[in-house]
């Protein structure tokens, strides 16, 4: 990277216009100048016209678009149906873990918590998903927020799974149909 490319990523628009002013010879300049992420090959700029041009004539000539901004995932909200938010709650295994543990019994937050190796802010995290899901249902009580299993929706990925069963099977027989044939 050339130092007018890094003098023009780094600084604004006033110091790349000394910075070029100085550094450059009175003929024209044939570098590549890169601003915010975005390479203009082949800019010309001569050292006179760099000193001389105004802020005005640098804004319009160096300001270019942005890129689209970067839209962060967030699992939790990423459109699935029902069946779909249920394997993305069991996807992880902490949440697996702590649906194994409420399958025996209904448990407090904080014993779900114990033999986990993480903070009680990051197994709440976890809890709503969980119950985002529908896999789980929690009740507050007082000071005790109790967990506990909500079959329901279990038994519609169930459902659903038993579904994609029969349809492998069906396909598989018929293959199996198609080798013995030939």
């Amino acid at each position: 990277m050339s130092p007018l490319t890094k003098q023009a990523t780094l600084g604004s628009v006033q110091s790349m216009r000394c910075f070029v002013g100085r550094a450059a010879a009175p003929t024209l300049l044939d570098q590549s100048i890169n601003l915010q992420g975005v390479p203009i090959a082949g800019f010309h700029l001569s050292s006179r016209l760099a000193c001389t041009a105004s802020p005005k004539w640098l804004t319009r000539y160096l300001t270019f678009p942005m890129s689209a901004p970067i839209v962060k995932h967030v699992p939790n909200h990423c459109g699935f149906d029902e069946v779909g938010r249920v394997f993305h709650a069991l996807a992880d295994p902490t949440r697996r873990a702590i649906v194994e543990r409420l399958v025996e019994r209904p448990a407090a937050v904080k014993a779900l918590a114990e033999p986990l190796a993480m903070s009680l802010p990051a197994v709440m995290q976890h809890l709503r998903v969980l119950e985002e899901a529908g896999v789980i249902v929690t009740e507050k009580v007082g000071r005790v927020r109790t967990c506990r299993i909500e079959p329901t929706a279990l038994r519609d990925a169930e459902r659903w799974l038993s579904g994609q069963r029969t349809e492998w099977e069906r396909q598989l027989d018929q293959l199996d149909d198609y080798l013995k044939g030939q």
